[in-house]
């Protein structure tokens, strides 16, 4: 296997959360592919609250590309020069009001490599409290609850916990934690 090379690239739009990025590839047997469609953003963090009973905490928010309710876990785009670990106690603080002195990180996945340059950080917050009020952006409006850690799988086969990397996530959280997740056979 070789990897491709990029002969040549052009932003084609910018808004505030990504840009689009046109190259033109050669791909390991010569061949020219363009345009090749590469959608740059900002790393992402999720975080896996759990508080001192084994609840996790889960957000519900309105997606409007699915035009859907989703569950999530908190988190968001990590600012840039803002470490890793920063903006998750960040997320989960403006999203949730809660805090943990608890932190680990989980593990760090691509959502999409074919199509997206960034990368996904996760954190497991363990004994998170509620200490403060939510501190939301304008364009967040988020419901927050608490689940059964155990629950998420079952959440998760009836089509509410739904967000692929977010499941990864819970995963990675759950290894960290030392409580595999049971898989079928």
């Amino acid at each position: 296997m070789k990897p491709w090379k990029t002969l040549s690239s052009r932003t084609e739009f910018t808004t505030p959360w990504f840009s689009i990025r046109s190259d033109t590839c050669q791909d390991w047997k010569g061949r020219t592919i363009e345009p090749y469609y590469v959608m740059e953003t900002l790393d992402w963090v999720h975080v896996v609250a759990v508080d001192g009973t084994g609840k996790m905490i889960v957000v519900r928010q309105w997606r409007p590309a699915s035009g859907t309710f989703v569950d999530e876990l908190p988190g968001g785009i990590r600012d840039k020069g803002e470490a890793p670990l920063d903006t998750a106690k960040r997320e989960l603080l403006e999203e949730t009001g809660a805090v943990s002195d608890n932190w680990i990180q989980a593990g760090v996945t691509y959502p999409d490599p074919a199509r997206l340059n960034n990368r996904v950080w996760t954190f497991l917050a363990r004994d998170i409290r509620f200490e403060h009020l939510q501190n939301l952006d304008e364009n967040e409006d988020l419901a927050v609850r608490l689940e059964p850690l155990d629950a998420i799988p079952s959440l998760i086969s009836a089509g509410e916990f739904m967000q692929a990397t977010q499941i990864a996530s819970y995963f990675l959280a759950r290894e960290v934690m030392g409580k595999p997740v049971a898989r079928s056979q």
